[in-house]
């Protein structure tokens, strides 16, 4: 079984939206320990199958099997990843994508990150 949420585009302070001031989120519950789910995002190689090709990034910190955070090429955002042990077998993985310009951003990076999740699911869950 898999859960996946949203959460809103939030202004970094006060009530304002200026660019660069938004975030788009998504989590998904995966069968799989928080380890595995570390190393996908880790290893180059496993990142390339569920992300793809096309998607240029820098790990920036990393604490095994808890959280990770990452430079996205595509622009000055950072991308947080968290990862939340439900048992040894099943995880949450958390990604919040920070920095967004604009609402049309957050909502292409939340549609972005749902599918790319649903992606790691299958692959975690595969293996």
């Amino acid at each position: 079984m898999s859960a996946d949420a949203d959460s809103a585009d939030v202004p970094a302070e006060g009530d304002e939206e200026r660019s660069g001031d938004l975030q788009a989120g998504r989590s998904k519950q995966v069968v799989a320990p928080a380890a595995q789910a570390f190393a996908a995002f880790e290893d180059a190689e496993v990142r390339r199958q569920w992300l793809g090709d096309d998607v240029a990034l820098e790990i920036r910190e990393a604490t095994p099997e808890r959280s990770l955070t990452i430079a996205w090429a595509g622009g000055p955002t950072t991308v947080t990843v968290n990862l939340y042990p439900k048992g040894r077998a099943k995880c949450v993985v958390q990604v919040i994508h920070e920095g967004l310009p604009d609402a049309a951003a957050v909502e292409r990076m939340r549609a972005f990150w749902g599918e790319r999740l649903e992606r790691l699911r299958r692959l975690l869950e595969a293996a």
